[in-house]
């Protein structure tokens, strides 16, 4: 069950009763490096393998956890996050969790996991004789000993084996003879044959509470994802994830839709679209007003230039901009833009959802070495629609490949015509004809090859479209501890030139700055080492992402406000498009 997502990015200090062998607290640490992480479990196996990724271990049954023991053990107050896994919480005397609950701090959360009694497979041992649910604390029960202890519940949230298993279970739920069982069930227990549904495939469920509900709506944020293979995980999924961890506020993402029947009873609604347009007024004035019906305010999410396509929004005078509430961007050059279609801009840089474990450049070293027999540094460069900005550091390029020779390497993914200009047999493309042309990998393997590689090259002519491009290359490289040589444009606002990476003007500093990264191993070190800490202490999203939850949050406080200007635009733009008809 993978739990780090559900814990708030900005917890610092956490203890989790039953950390198993700390694979929940391994992924947070790497989301938010700064937290104290203490878990807690009765296996001395699991304690072994939990002390080599978390802050501290400790080994207690179940029926040991106490205030007075856990102090004993150098644990105290204030607890941003208590996590309890079941058996813990089954074995805590009643006595004993108000006590554990004020731990926590103003704000912090108590997350209680439990198994599922009604889970599908557990119903089907029991009617098979087998052993089903046996040992299983009721959610109903436990919510109950948490209003006792005065803690606020603020949600109870259905959790989902993923995987196989999942898919498995669902291909089950939606055979014929399953369908009858569940409707009869949710008949039995007056439920709606969805609820029944979610309740049957849930293998456990997480209750989220605190020692007071936060004086703020309820909020749910739906996103609309209009390019989902690229910048959807940045911009959209990985901050709204953050977003969900946080008290009263849930989260959903689709591709090109918005789901009614996630249309949830909160009391305030955002819609995000990202990358969408409208084909034309009379669409948008019907999703606006659908939207608006429901109760959501509109934000249109941004991370590119719209002049790539000012011929699609000139046809509907702007309206992808102006028609909605509030537009959310990725770089301040891109919000003066938008600016003057809407005034509510909002920018949100792009940040990294983990930190990368720092790489051990010995090791590598080792391992060429070892296949090879010889030492050799490798240039990585990995983008779309850069065949103006690479052009000038090609001949540059080609005069190292050549005075280098097998010490010299290349990592190519998505620009074929780069690759192809390389004048050196010691090169490699990476990617597949049949994944998207060779233009795309997954994620994974951009990442993978990146971190294989010892210098990044990011180029980028000075443009008006250039310009308002975000640095996200340069913290992913500095992440995977790749030194990078930029151009000015966009990287010269945060790489410090000679400190976290070199900045080259034309070509022949490229040059010369190549030859620098080349040959000296500890300036490259040095710089990589330089712009990982950088990312470390300011490149998170766990050190922003709550500045999109609070301006979130003022949009709603302002939202007739807002709505009035937003409607306001709208007639300005069919005004205007009926002008030009005439």
């Amino acid at each position: 069950m993978d739990l780090a997502p559900r814990l708030p990015l900005r917890a610092k200090k956490i203890l989790e009763l039953g950390c198993g062998k700390g694979e929940t607290g391994k992924v947070f640490l790497s989301r938010q490096p700064r937290a104290d992480y203490w878990g807690v479990t009765q296996r001395e196996d699991e304690a072994q393998a939990a002390s080599a990724c978390l802050s501290h271990v400790l080994m207690m049954l179940p029926g040991e956890v106490t205030v007075q023991n856990l102090r004993r053990a150098g644990l105290f107050a204030p607890l941003d996050v208590l996590l309890i896994h079941g058996e813990y919480f089954k074995a805590l005397r009643r006595e004993e969790l108000p006590a554990l609950a004020n731990l926590l701090a103003e704000n912090g959360q108590l997350l209680c996991l439990l198994d599922n009694g009604g889970y599908l497979p557990h119903l089907l041992s029991a009617l098979e004789g087998k052993n089903g649910a046996d040992g299983i604390f009721p959610v109903e029960q436990a919510a109950e000993r948490l209003r006792d202890a005065d803690l606020e519940i603020y949600s109870t949230l259905s959790l989902h084996p993923g995987g196989e298993t999942e898919k498995h279970h669902l291909a089950l739920a939606k055979s014929e003879e399953m369908q009858g069982f569940i409707d009869a069930l949710g008949k039995l227990f007056r439920k709606t044959g969805r609820q029944a549904r979610v309740e049957l495939l849930a293998s456990h469920y997480l209750l989220r509470c605190g020692r007071e509900k936060p004086e703020r709506p309820r909020l749910s944020i739906h996103a609309m994802e209009g390019e989902a293979l690229v910048t959807a995980r940045v911009r959209v999924e990985e901050p709204l994830r953050a977003l969900a961890a946080e008290p009263l506020v849930e989260s959903h993402w689709e591709e090109k839709v918005l789901n009614p029947a996630l249309d949830g009873n909160t009391e305030a609604k955002i819609c995000i679209r990202q990358r969408l347009s409208y084909h034309d007024l009379k669409e948008a004035r019907e999703q606006l007003g659908w939207l608006r019906q429901r109760g959501y305010l509109v934000v249109h999410e941004l991370d590119d230039n719209p002049e790539l396509w000012r011929d699609a929004h000139e046809k509907n005078n702007w309206a992808d901009f102006r028609c909605v509430h509030g537009v959310q961007v990725s770089t301040k050059p891109l919000a003066e833009i938008l600016r003057q279609y809407n005034p509510e801009v909002a920018v949100f840089r792009n940040e990294l959802q983990e930190l990368p474990e720092r790489r051990v450049y010995a090791l590598e070293t080792l391992r060429r070495l070892k296949e090879e027999n010889t030492e050799y540094v490798i240039v990585f460069f990995g983008a779309l629609n850069r065949e103006n900005d690479w052009q000038e550091i090609m001949e540059p390029l080609n005069e190292a490949a050549k005075r280098y020779g097998s010490k010299l390497r290349f990592k190519v993914l998505a620009d074929k015509p780069f690759f192809e200009a390389l004048k050196t047999k010691h090169k490699e493309f990476i990617g597949r004809n049949d994944y998207y042309g060779g233009k795309y990998v997954p994620y994974e393997v951009y990442v993978q090859t990146l971190r294989s590689a010892d210098i990044a090259l990011l180029p980028l002519h000075d443009t008006s479209f250039n310009r308002t491009k975000s640095d996200l290359k340069f913290i992913e490289s500095a992440g995977h501890g790749a030194a990078v040589l930029a151009s000015p444009t966009v990287y010269q606002e945060t790489v410090r030139d000679g400190r976290t990476g070199f900045i080259y003007r034309d070509a022949q500093s490229f040059a010369e700055r190549l030859r620098l990264l080349v040959e000296d191993r500890t300036l490259r070190l040095d710089m990589a080492a330089a712009a990982y800490e950088y990312v470390r202490q300011e490149r998170l999203l766990c050190q922003h992402y709550q500045e999109r939850l609070d301006w979130y949050l003022s949009l709603w406080e302002r939202r007739q406000e807002l709505d009035d200007k937003m409607m306001a635009r709208l007639r300005d733009v069919e005004q205007a498009a009926a002008a030009k008809k005439e």
